[in-house]
């Protein structure tokens, strides 16, 4: 009975060890439904939503895509240049990562949307598609982590009727080790807890 208290003692230890160094999310904001929050961007560059294309492009489609959705918006206003998006973030050197995103555009063309993250790069061409509900494709990659990356989107406008546009950024895989979250505390302290009632009562069986 001892050795199973202690066994278990020691399992729920481990998991609140374990539990804080699993896959996280390390992309901050990547919905963009409250801006841009901890992405750096460069040109015009800025969120959005379909709504705001209905005059221009005729852009139709149901809610919440319509006009609850925000979104990121390159070179709107048939402007020229480089528009950019980028954030960074910390990894477990030599692991595994992966990168995926919603992309599309609006207005009457193409964009070449450029993406890079942990010393790989793709590009995307993006084609409008004026209808809110269908216009977002579902693109990623995967890479191995430096320890320190960045992903960025970028996309070079030539006053053309075309905005591609981006959603849903997400970088998944193992988070790097730090300071355990509340919760996994509250395992390791009932872990030790349990574990110093079990040796106390051994000592106290010895001893008689």
């Amino acid at each position: 009975m001892f050795k199973f208290a202690s066994t278990a003692a020691a399992a729920m230890l481990f998991a609140g060890l374990a539990g804080s160094a699993g896959a996280a999310e390390l992309v901050a904001g990547g919905d963009f439904e409250s801006g841009l929050g901890a992405f750096g961007v460069t040109g015009n560059t800025h969120t959005n939503t379909a709504a705001a294309y209905g005059p221009c492009c005729g852009v139709t489609g149901s809610e919440p895509s319509l006009s609850s959705n925000h979104f990121v918006a390159f070179g709107d206003g048939n402007t020229s240049g480089l528009n950019a998006l980028s954030q960074t973030f910390a990894t477990v050197v030599g692991q595994m990562y992966s990168l995926t995103f919603n992309a599309g555009a609006f207005g009457g063309g193409t964009n070449l949307l450029n993406v890079s993250a942990g010393g790989v790069s793709n590009s995307y061409t993006v084609t409008a598609n004026n209808n809110a509900d269908t216009t977002f494709g579902s693109y990623g990659f995967s890479f191995v982590g430096t320890g320190a990356d960045k992903v960025t989107f970028a996309v070079t406008t030539v006053a053309d009727n075309t905005d591609a546009i981006l959603d849903n950024v997400s970088v998944t895989g193992p988070a790097v080790a730090g300071v355990p979250e509340p919760a996994s505390w509250a395992m390791m302290i009932l872990g030790f807890g349990s574990a110093g009632v079990v040796l106390r009562r051994r000592r106290t069986l010895v001893t008689a």
